[in-house]
């Protein structure tokens, strides 16, 4: 299956794991509603490319996001 593109990282206290993916070629947004957690992580992440801390909440952070993603495929209709 191999790993993704973007990976969306809720709750991920000192990143380690959203880190992972980040090496690994992913573009990885970690949330987290803590800002001491997210300052922790942004701190000891601070050199790893494609990849961001955010500090919010995860159902605004989602509802605000406008950044592009996938699109999903069109599916035909039927007539």
């Amino acid at each position: 299956m191999g790993l993704p593109e973007k990976a969306l990282d809720l709750g991920p206290a000192d990143g380690e794991n959203a880190a992972f993916l980040a090496r690994n070629s992913a573009h990885v947004t970690g949330v987290d509603v803590s800002s001491v957690q997210v300052d922790r992580a942004r701190a000891f992440w601070a050199d790893t490319p494609g990849l961001e801390f955010v500090q919010a909440e995860a159902c605004a952070f989602l509802a605000e996001d406008s950044r592009p993603t996938a699109q999903a495929p069109v599916r035909a209709k039927h007539a």
